[in-house]
C-alpha cells in the first residue's frame, strides 16, 4: 500500500497524533458529563439514572453543547471561577474545534503523503459544516494541544470536588426543609 518506509512513517505519525488527541478529548468530554452529573445526582442509582437520561446517546448532546452546559453551570453556581480563569471555556472550545477537525478528517493518499517526507508538518484535510477544508499542523502543535487538553482534564477533575460539595450543600438544605415541614405538620396536628 505504501511506496516507502518514509510514507508509512508519515502515515503513522498523523494517525498517532490523531489517535492520542481524540483519546484525550473523549476523556475530557466524559469528564464534563461526570462533573455535571455529580451535582444533580448524589447516590449511585440517581447518578446512573441521570447519565442515562441526560447524556443518553439519543439525546444528541454534542461536545459543544456539553461545554455550553458547563459554562452556564459555572456562571450560575461558581461565577468567581470564571473570573479567576476567564479563558477556561475558550480553551475547551479550542480543543473541541481541533477534535472536530481530526474526527472529521480525510486520510491522505500515499501520493499526497510523499509531499511531507522530511517535514515537521503535514496537511490535515477535514469537513467543516459540509465544506472541505485544509489546515497545516505539526506534531509539536498537537503535542501542545494534548498538553492543554490534559491540563483541562485535570482542571475539570479539580472542579468535580467543588461540584460534589455544592451538591452536598444543596442536599443538606433539602433535608433541612423537609425537617422544617415535618415540624410544622406536627405542630399543626396538635
Amino acid at each position: 500500500m505504501f511506496e516507502s518506509e518514509e510514507v508509512l512513517e508519515i502515515y503513522n505519525r498523523i494517525n498517532g497524533d490523531k489517535s492520542r488527541f481524540l483519546s484525550i478529548c473523549t476523556g475530557l468530554e466524559n469528564a464534563i458529563e461526570v462533573l455535571i452529573a455529580h451535582y444533580y445526582a448524589l447516590g449511585d442509582e440517581d447518578y446512573k439514572n441521570f447519565l442515562g437520561v441526560i447524556f443518553a446517546n439519543d439525546v444528541e448532546l454534542t461536545f459543544s453543547k456539553k461545554i455550553n452546559m458547563l459554562e452556564r453551570f459555572l456562571k450560575k453556581y461558581l461565577p468567581e471561577y470564571l473570573k479567576d480563569k476567564p479563558d477556561f471555556i475558550q480553551k475547551l472550545n479550542r480543543v473541541r474545534k481541533l477534535r472536530n477537525k481530526y474526527a472529521h478528517s480525510i486520510n491522505l493518499t500515499p501520493e499526497e503523503l510523499t509531499a511531507f517526507i522530511g517535514k515537521k508538518y503535514y496537511k490535515l484535510g477535514f469537513i467543516e459544516e459540509g465544506v472541505p477544508k485544509e489546515e497545516t499542523v505539526s506534531s509539536e502543535d498537537i503535542l501542545a494541544r494534548n498538553t492543554e487538553a490534559g491540563e483541562l482534564l485535570q482542571e475539570i477533575s479539580n472542579l468535580d470536588e467543588i461540584f460534589m460539595n455544592l451538591a452536598i450543600e444543596r442536599f443538606n438544605k433539602h433535608l433541612e426543609l423537609i425537617e422544617s415541614i415535618k415540624q410544622t405538620n406536627l405542630k399543626n396536628k396538635d
